[in-house]
């Protein structure tokens, strides 16, 4: 009698490692497409906002020829290194794309440039505004 019990325990744990995976598996599957919609969310955005840059055309440019490369060489040695050097020049190409994007961005520059605010103001304005007050 024991013995059953003892069989059905077992069961029980390995349909919970089952299920364990299985929501491993949909946790992991979700990350994914939330990955590839934030990716494509910035390329879109960074390519329409600055279709000029050329930064992004060179990234662009070199996951095009380690891909073309890769497809092309399939079965010979260097497919496996091409194929990571796309993986590589795709990460490249997201990293040219945020900083781009931040160069670009204006929340945190200052009105001017840094010769004007440096050379235009009075170094002592603060110090004026201190003697007032005291």
């Amino acid at each position: 009698m024991s013995r059953h019990a003892y069989s059905s325990g077992s069961s029980d744990l390995g349909g919970a490692a089952g299920a364990g995976a299985v929501m491993l598996g949909v946790v992991v599957i979700v990350l994914a497409i939330y990955l590839l919609v934030k990716i494509t969310n910035l390329l879109f955005r960074v390519f329409t906002k600055h279709p000029k840059n050329k930064a992004l055309w060179i990234g662009v440019g070199c996951i095009a020829a380690t891909t073309t490369i890769c497809l092309i060489a399939q079965d010979s040695t260097i497919s496996p290194t091409m194929g990571v050097l796309a993986g590589i020049s795709f990460l490249g190409l997201l990293a040219t794309a945020r900083i781009v994007e931040l160069y670009y961005d204006d929340k945190f520059q200052q009105e001017g440039t840094l010769m004007n605010s440096v050379l235009r103001k009075s170094w002592w304005q603060g110090n004026n505004q201190l003697k007032k007050t005291a």
